[in-house]
């Protein structure tokens, strides 16, 4: 039964996900497709050039975003500890 009263966290948990998140912030894009060169075909292409730069520059911030998040976690998770180890030498290693 879970007790309303008390906060924990998960460290180890926390820092499996930050970790993940991490790794995913730190993966290359996927090139775009190469379109052909035709006149037919060129307002598509421009358009669908300008499309990709934009969603890879959203992309990258998101991976930065989420690189920051990762490493707010980690420090996150070992403040929790070194708080609650400093606390428990506090109260006689509770």
């Amino acid at each position: 039964m879970t007790s309303f009263d008390t906060f924990t966290i998960d460290t180890e948990h926390t820092r499996r996900l930050a970790h993940e998140l991490a790794a995913v912030s730190r993966a290359s894009p996927t090139p775009s497709p190469e379109l052909p060169i035709e006149p037919v075909v060129d307002g598509f292409s421009s358009a669908f050039n300008a499309a990709m730069e934009n969603l890879t520059a959203r992309l990258a911030q998101v991976r930065a975003d989420a690189g920051a998040v990762a490493e707010s976690s980690f420090r996150m998770a070992r403040e929790a500890e070194e708080t609650d180890s400093a606390l428990a030498s506090a109260c006689g290693g509770l």
